[in-house]
Formats: C-alpha cells, sequence, structure tokens
C-alpha cells in the first residue's frame, strides 16, 4: 500500500468518527430548482425540486450555531436578535449556494461557503434567517 493510500485510508476512519461527534444536529438542503422540465400546453415548468440526500438520507448531519462573526466582541453576550448562523456540514455533502438549508421549521439562504481542502472532513456554510425581507 503506496503512503497516499494508507493516509486516504486513516482519513476516512478518522472522519467518520469525527463527523459522528461534531455534528450533532440535522437539516436538510433543498435545491431551489427541480433536475429535469416538464413542457404541456405550450409552458415549460420546472420539475418540483427534491431534498438532497447524503447517504440516502434526507436528514443531513450538521452542526448549527449562530454566527458571531459580525459581533463586535463587547457584544458577545449581549441578548440579540440574531439573523446569522453558522453550519458545519460533512465536507461530501452537494450544496449549491441557490439552496435552501432547513433545520427544524425554519428556513434559512446561504449566504458564503468555505472552499474546501484535501483533508477537510467538515465544510462551513454561513446562513441567513429567511424572514419578511428574506426571500428564498
Amino acid at each position: 500500500m503506496s503512503m497516499r493510500a494508507g493516509i486516504d485510508k486513516a482519513f476516512l476512519l478518522g472522519q467518520a468518527k469525527a463527523l459522528l461527534v461534531l455534528l450533532p444536529d440535522t437539516c436538510q438542503i433543498q435545491p431551489t430548482e427541480g433536475t429535469g422540465q416538464s413542457f404541456a400546453s405550450g409552458y415549460v415548468t420546472q420539475t418540483p425540486a427534491s431534498l438532497r440526500t447524503y447517504n440516502s438520507s434526507t436528514d443531513i448531519p450538521c452542526r448549527f450555531d449562530p454566527s458571531r462573526a459580525f459581533r463586535p466582541s463587547r457584544l458577545q453576550y449581549e441578548p440579540t436578535e440574531v439573523l446569522e448562523y453558522n453550519i458545519e456540514l460533512p465536507a461530501d455533502v452537494t450544496i449549491d449556494q441557490t439552496d435552501v438549508i432547513i433545520v427544524g421549521s425554519d428556513r434559512y439562504s446561504v449566504m458564503k461557503m468555505t472552499v474546501l481542502t484535501t483533508y477537510d472532513i467538515t465544510r462551513q456554510v454561513l446562513l441567513m434567517k429567511a424572514g419578511k425581507n428574506v426571500d428564498l
């Protein structure tokens, strides 16, 4: 076995164990568009979007936390209405910038995703809570 193959095997075993511990929550990822089109009565319509799957499940492991990235440190513990959230997802989950993340009954739009490197275990995504002023 080559050194690279050994490192890859060790990484995959470590990744599986780490995901069980580091990602205690679940979410769903819904694309904004379906995967195909249908044509009826002279109109082209998009097929409904299906939830993305990860390891054959629509419940995707994650870690969901309020974001403190845009708050001054002196306000870190002040009660405020939080609209930004960080979510950690498995690095190999399929997600697009236009997807909607569903946690419980709340919907969030993707604001920023991290760039992955070879041995990343998770991918961090900055979310904005959907509300009256946010269209998804």
